[in-house]
């Protein structure tokens, strides 16, 4: 009979000791996975902010890229502006030039035609008086 007991208690021992280690396994497992979790719920959140910035971060480049295409653009519309507006001066001011020119030449062409046309009559009155 104490042989019988001696194995009884030896069996119930070990049963506790399995049982126990089997609820220290078990707890073990539910922490691992809970850290697990929480470890792949923070990555997820990491990566998450990580994608978020980097969209923000491409968004403003593209703003930046578009405000300096616009600027520039806007800056050749009004230098193109000023030189058509130069150039228009430019022109003008050669026709005025080339007009005025033609015109002074003219002007000496009708001056020197009267001059010679009164030096004709001066002469040719001068020659009827002496006749």
């Amino acid at each position: 009979m104490v042989r019988t007991a001696r194995q009884w208690q030896r069996f119930v021992l070990k049963r506790k000791l399995c049982r126990q280690t089997d609820a220290e396994n078990l707890a073990m497992a539910v922490r691992h996975h809970e850290r697990s979790l929480s470890r792949k719920t923070f990555r997820a959140i990491k990566t998450e902010v990580a994608v978020s910035k980097l969209a923000q971060k491409h968004r403003i480049l593209l703003c930046y890229k578009y405000a300096r295409m616009w600027k520039a653009k806007v800056d050749y519309s009004v230098t193109a502006r000023a030189v058509d507006r130069e150039n228009a001066v430019r022109r003008v001011w050669l026709c005025w030039r080339i007009e005025y020119k033609k015109r002074c030449a003219a002007q000496k062409v009708v001056i020197n035609e009267k001059k010679y046309l009164l030096n004709m009559i001066i002469r040719n009155l001068r020659g009827f008086h002496l006749s």
